[in-house]
């Protein structure tokens, strides 16, 4: 079980050790150097839930589940995809402590659940996700001769961006399952949109803004 990470440059560093059904331990802030480092590994927990719609209760078959940690900077970490008749998910590997479980799907305003307090090896089960099917937000981008032009935009709602939705030949564009509640639209005629051209917008669960 030793381990030599040798030779580093003068800095501080952080180690991070993991194995197969358990979950990570970090050393932080960890100098050039340094001696005798333990890590102690802990069973991983596991997550089971289903994804269904708030209206009815079926199922949604196709969607994305990420996991952000309340102790851990996952940085890079994106949505796993995920395809079920039943809307059923399993997250193995899960790291003991305080969680977020994000969920979207295509037409429906994104969903977070906290978990407080998951235990090494806990399996938390039936953990049951509704989401409702958000508004839709459509429009146009134009240029300063307003011309269309290859263009793409993006809704911020509910503390994070959806992902970005090009725009036609037309200059227009639809994003679906914006989340009940304030908005923002962000355009750019470039691959990403720019801070520079923001509209802020609301809008009512299941209803149809233009901008």
């Amino acid at each position: 079980g030793t381990f030599n990470t040798g030779p580093l440059e003068e800095g501080a560093y952080r180690l991070m050790a993991k194995r197969r059904g358990y979950g990570r331990h970090f050393h932080r802030a960890i100098t050039a150097g340094q001696h005798n480092l333990k890590f102690v590994l802990e069973p991983a927990a596991t997550i089971q839930g289903r994804v269904v719609t708030m209206e009815s209760g079926e199922p949604i078959q196709d969607f994305g589940v990420r996991v952000e940690h309340h102790n851990v900077a996952d940085i890079g970490v994106g949505f796993a995809s995920w395809h079920d008749e039943k809307g059923q998910f399993q997250l193995d590997g899960i790291d003991a402590g305080d969680l977020t479980v994000h969920i979207q799907a295509n037409g429906y305003a994104p969903v977070s659940v906290e978990l407080v307090g998951m235990e090494p090896g806990e399996n938390r089960r039936d953990l049951v996700v509704p989401m409702d099917r958000g508004g839709v937000v459509e429009g146009v981008v134009v240029d300063e001769f307003g011309m269309p032009g290859s263009a793409s935009v993006r809704v911020w709602s509910r503390q994070r961006w959806l992902p970005s939705v090009p725009v036609d030949q037309e200059g227009f564009y639809r994003v679906l399952g914006v989340a009940p509640g304030d908005f923002i639209v962000e355009a750019g005629l470039s691959p990403e949109p720019t801070a520079g051209n923001q509209k802020e917008r609301a809008i009512q669960a299941g209803t149809m803004t233009t901008g």
